[in-house]
């Protein structure tokens, strides 16, 4: 499967749809797969029959979303963009979703690349530093003391984000995307088209106007969904083999 041929004339010889919703399945199977085999009885926190069932059913809403749009382009009728907004908002969950399911398989190992957590950190000798530098300018009036006490929540906030553990099921699609960059899971070119879909769905909570991708940019991100399930599934463990539940993130 190669994303960076496709083509929007590619869609009135191969249905998008099906094949989104067949890789979907071949995905959510794989996962269930390496659950119940994994002896890790953490991971079924965290992928488990319900969400899957969740993820199957946006899976559904999103290729029918895909027949909309692209029965309304082909019959050359431009329409509202909303079904195109909740399109690429369900595209950037979905895309979401598949890269913490995997990270969740991988548990033990993303545990272990101590995720933008500072080890060895002392939090309170840096916070009394924080403070007295704050108020040696409060008393120079350089500041004042509402403004040490909100840098200092602040701070205190920032350093708690660094301290603990990021759960995989909290983690964003932004932090997502640079972890994976980090572990080198995923090539350039395909964090690059995580960025589209991520640039793109944030769209809906922007206060700035912005344009959205048009059609073309859309099916091409659906089918990279598809190619990166793919991917994905490749690089699941072996369930004949339980040493494959151990690689290098």
């Amino acid at each position: 499967m190669d994303y960076k041929n496709w083509k929007k004339d590619d869609f009135e010889c191969i249905t998008l749809s099906s094949l989104l919703m067949e890789k979907a399945n071949e995905f959510k199977t794989a996962l269930l797969k390496c659950v119940e085999l994994s002896p890790n009885p953490e991971i079924s926190d965290l992928i488990n029959i319900h969400n899957m069932e969740r993820f199957e059913n946006i899976i559904k809403s999103i290729c029918e979303k895909v027949k909309q749009i692209s029965n309304r382009v082909l019959n050359s009728d431009t329409g509202d963009s909303a079904v195109e907004f909740e399109t690429w908002i369900l595209l950037g969950s979905m895309t979401e979703f598949a890269l913490q399911s995997f990270l969740s398989i991988y548990f033990d190992d993303y545990q272990n690349t101590k995720w933008q957590q500072w080890e060895d950190f002392n939090k309170d000798e840096v916070l009394k530093h924080i403070k007295d530098t704050l108020n040696v300018l409060v008393e120079k009036d350089v500041i004042s003391s509402n403004q040490k006490k909100s840098i200092v929540e602040n701070a205190n906030q920032h350093i708690k984000t660094h301290i603990k553990e990021h759960r995989v099921e909290n983690i964003s699609l932004e932090e997502l995307i640079q972890l994976y960059n980090h572990i080198q899971v995923l090539k350039d070119d395909e964090i690059k088209m995580l960025r589209i879909i991520q640039i793109n769905r944030n769209c809906i909570h922007s206060f700035k106007s912005r344009e959205i991708g048009d059609y073309n940019e859309l099916m091409r991100c659906v089918y990279f969904y598809i190619c990166l399930l793919d991917i994905l599934i490749q690089g699941l463990p072996d369930c004949d083999c339980y040493d494959d539940y151990c690689i290098v993130l």
